[in-house]
């Protein structure tokens, strides 16, 4: 494999085209297992051993190959680059959803979809929230990105705007002063920044406040674990 065709490959990660899918696990989810009307489009999978997948084109890689499109501190010796599915909120039609505003952190936005994905609901990410099929992020979902709607880089007032008219009640979750408990009904849950919370724009669409009951010690959850758990309530509200 040339420097040149590593490079192209790198420049098409960095444009957003493609992402790379490490470990037989998650290449066999994206594949057969996710839960989409169409499977994700893999261009080809790279592999360090001997690999087979049916109707995919295997390149069996050097190391030093492999190494340059690994992302991972222990590559596991196959990979495979995927074609990005795009979601618009339009097309996002589960009872809960879970808005991340800002959300930096690859590890706790990959959290918030593996979250999303356990009880039924959707993940959707402002545009400054870390990539949604970034390397970090997929690890951190353990392969729920396959699994559930996720959609990224939208503009926060469209997006509650467009849930608002099909009747969804807004919930922006804060630390202090608000409501402990979701009403039944379609949800949408809006969690912020650790650090700078919501945007005053997100907070002003907002139909209630809501925080979790909290009477040990921690200053605050962090985004994945506060997601986590009203995820969760929203769900069990909803029985």
């Amino acid at each position: 494999m040339s420097k040149d065709f590593i490079k192209k490959i790198k420049k098409r990660i960095k444009d957003k085209e493609i992402f790379i899918v490490e470990g037989e696990k998650f290449i066999r989810e994206a594949l057969f297992e996710n839960s989409f009307e169409n499977s994700f489009e893999i261009e080809f999978i790279a592999a360090l051993k001997d690999f087979t997948a049916p109707g995919q084109n295997v390149l069996k890689l050097s190391e030093k190959d492999f190494k340059a499109l690994s992302d991972a501190k222990t590559p596991q010796g196959v990979l495979a680059l995927v074609r990005r599915k795009k979601f618009e909120p339009e097309q996002i039609k589960t009872p809960t959803i879970i808005i991340g505003e800002n959300i930096q952190d690859p590890g706790n936005v990959g959290t918030l979809i593996r979250s999303a994905a356990a009880f039924g609901a959707s993940a959707v990410f402002t545009k400054n929230s870390a990539d949604i099929f970034g390397a970090k992020t997929v690890r951190a979902s353990a392969g729920s990105v396959f699994h559930t709607p996720v959609a990224d880089g939208i503009e926060i007032k469209t997006a509650l705007s467009h849930f608002k008219s099909r009747g969804y009640k807004i919930y922006a979750a804060a630390p202090k002063g608000g409501k402990n408990f979701f009403e039944r009904g379609k949800t949408v849950i809006l969690i912020g920044n650790e650090s700078a919370g919501l945007s005053k724009e997100a907070q002003e669409q907002s139909d209630e406040t809501i925080t979790i009951p909290a009477p040990g010690k921690a200053e605050s959850l962090n985004a994945a674990a506060a997601g986590a758990i009203l995820l969760y309530e929203a769900y069990k509200t909803n029985l």
